[in-house]
């Protein structure tokens, strides 16, 4: 895959800097397919141990995500689409919607963003 910025230098990184100095990536997946207006299949979400979950996920949960980055180049300019493709979820915390009661995520010192074509789940 090739660099965002080798592809234009003034394309904006996909990556944001959190309100504490953390890197966060933000993915998306239509709902619509754009172009035949088509409902998109879910993002399959499963267990560690492959187990599809159902419950919904909350805040504080550790999981693993794959997603594809995909440059675009039109008449607006160039830019990088970010799209989420499929959740593990490796130490679930129930969602609750009490916002008070959801932990907050605090990233240790280990902590890091790794990314693997075609990593298998």
């Amino acid at each position: 895959m090739k660099d965002l910025h080798q592809v234009d230098p003034k394309a904006k990184d996909p990556f944001v800097n959190g309100k504490n100095g953390e890197r966060i990536l933000k993915l998306k997946t239509n709902f619509i397919n754009s172009i035949t207006g088509e409902e998109v299949p879910p993002i399959p979400v499963t267990d560690k141990n492959g187990q599809p979950i159902t419950d919904l996920v909350g805040n504080g949960s550790v999981v693993d995500v794959q997603y594809t980055f995909k440059t675009w180049n039109n008449k607006d300019g160039t830019g990088m689409g970010k799209y989420l493709n499929k959740v593990r979820v490796l130490d679930m915390v129930p969602y609750t919607d009490d916002f008070d009661s959801q932990p907050d995520y605090v990233p240790e010192s280990g902590d890091k963003v790794v990314a693997a074509e075609d990593d298998e789940f």
